[in-house]
């Protein structure tokens, strides 16, 4: 496969979660500023054969970034993509938060961001597809805190019990929560402090 040669268009990019074993699906979903405008899913792809489809789809929709979840298979989607010249921004949302005071780890932050992003009483909330699977993972989220008060998320494992599945769609776009569209140039995360205003299991 030849290496990324298009010209990137600034308004859109790319969320990838990649699957880890058996049935869970990689999603790739693209974002076109405040719109979600497509979730492609994929089951049983090999690392090589999933970082060429992410590559097809960069391709075809000129993202100017690409957001991936490096755990599990992820990381050698996301070296196989750098060696491409893609442009990657890998993500491990089980590390840090940017606000580790306020979030046990990134992957709430990301969901924290993406509720506030959903919000409809912003003008330029988010909009989503009509994909039954994303509003059955969306409505499945449960925050909780922890010891320090800080919050966290029900862990992954927890959600697939009561939904049959992993919530892939849901995490393919908190990916996509940190870009910052307002940038004229891509590769820039917008890291403003986040706020939350939500009790336990809300």
């Amino acid at each position: 496969m030849s290496t990324c040669s298009y010209t990137p268009d600034y308004n859109i990019i790319a969320g990838v979660d990649c699957a880890r074993f058996g049935d869970d699906k990689s999603v790739i979903a693209i974002r076109d500023r405040n719109e979600i405008i497509k979730l492609l899913k994929y089951t049983k792809l090999d690392t090589m054969q999933l970082a060429y489809k992410v590559a097809e789809v960069a391709d075809l929709y000129r993202a100017c970034q690409i957001y991936i979840d490096v755990i599990g298979i992820g990381s050698g989607v996301v070296d196989r993509l750098f060696e491409l010249n893609y442009p990657i921004i890998p993500i491990n949302v089980g590390e840090r938060s940017f606000f580790p005071q306020k979030f046990k780890n990134l992957r709430a932050e990301l969901l924290v961001r993406l509720k506030n992003q959903l919000n409809p009483t912003n003008n330029d909330s988010l909009k989503l597809p009509n994909d039954m699977e994303l509003r059955d993972e969306l409505a499945n989220i449960i925050y909780e805190f922890d010891e320090s008060g800080r919050l966290k998320i029900e862990k992954k494992d927890k959600m697939k019990e009561k939904i049959g599945r992993s919530p892939d769609s849901l995490d393919a776009i908190a990916l996509t929560v940190l870009h910052n569209f307002n940038e004229t140039v891509g590769g820039t995360m917008n890291i403003e402090p986040v706020e939350f205003n939500y009790s336990p299991n809300k």
